[in-house]
């Protein structure tokens, strides 16, 4: 069996920076990789030469994209869409971002999707009302209503305006018991058979977008596109082989209190090398370029 081809999917909307060209080199050196791109040119340049430079292929045109926003997911099936078209065909699809780097060399892993038995590498949690805080809070979002706010006081004694919401019954929307709602990061693999099931779907013209669109409307709540509805699909297909328990990326939300993991950084080496972690994130300029020039020299280019 020859070595797969890869196609790696990616949104920016900010000039390349050391840690993305540094990602876009790795990527190039991968032999029969792709590197599929939507920018948000409404945001910033993207520079010709390095698109030429690194041979990328690019959503032409582009879109108006927010974080946290519906406008994700279609720009995100478009890179999809032009991967999945490319000749020679592409056995895999891997979604990184310009934060992310690499942390095993090309043949661990070309080796590592050559061998496998599974179709999806994805994070999947039912969004539910009990359970993990970010689907129960997708819940809330998802199947029921704002209404009006009441001045409370809470236990602790400080003043509140409640959020008093009506339910609505998930079997009355699109994610109903024939296509239950599933959340996980962004960062996923999929193999062709599973890339082809999520282009069939056709997801921006589902009424499942539509809803979840609508729903995210309301400014005091939001159920991340980008992490439920392509989730959604795969899970909910029971064609394909899904491994959900384990995503193979290295990402550290200790400490953090906002919707951004940690920086890496040098004392982090020793974790993402004992790790089974193909990428890892986030990384930036700052504070990450010795740690990035460490898993090149001991790790990639070993």
């Amino acid at each position: 069996m020859s070595s797969p081809k890869i196609g790696f999917a990616i949104l920016s909307h900010r000039p390349p920076k050391q840690v993305f060209t540094k990602l876009l080199q790795y990527l190039k050196n991968l032999p029969g990789a792709v590197i599929g791109l939507h920018h948000d040119y409404s945001q910033s340049d993207f520079p010709q030469a390095i698109i030429n430079e690194f041979d990328i292929k690019v959503v032409n045109p582009s879109m108006n994209t927010k974080w946290g926003h519906i406008s994700k997911v279609p720009a995100t099936l478009e890179v999809f869409k032009l991967l999945y078209e490319q000749q020679p065909e592409l056995d895999w699809f891997v979604t990184v971002s310009p934060n992310c780097y690499a942390v095993k060399s090309h043949q661990y892993l070309l080796d590592f999707l050559k061998n496998t038995q599974y179709d999806v590498f994805m994070e999947l949690m039912a969004i539910a009302p009990q359970g993990h805080q970010a689907p129960v809070s997708h819940y809330t979002t998802l199947f029921s209503k704002h209404q009006f706010y009441l001045p409370f006081i809470s236990r602790k004694g400080k003043f509140y305006m409640r959020d008093i919401r009506k339910a609505i019954d998930p079997e009355t929307t699109p994610f109903n018991s024939k296509l239950k709602p599933f959340t996980g990061s962004d960062w996923f693999i999929l193999n062709r058979k599973a890339m082809k099931a999520i282009l069939d779907a056709d997801i921006p013209n589902h009424p499942a977008f539509h809803y979840l669109a609508e729903a995210n409307l309301d400014k005091k709540r939001n159920a991340s596109p980008i992490e439920i509805l392509v989730q959604t699909f795969i899970a909910n297909n029971k064609e394909l082989k899904i491994k959900s328990d384990n995503f193979y990326r290295y990402i550290d939300w200790e400490g953090t209190t906002e919707w951004h993991p940690r920086t890496l950084v040098m004392t982090d080496y020793e974790r993402i090398k004992n790790s089974d972690a193909l990428f890892a994130r986030k990384f930036n300029d700052e504070e990450s370029l010795p740690l990035i020039a460490k898993i090149d020299s001991e790790i990639i280019n070993k």
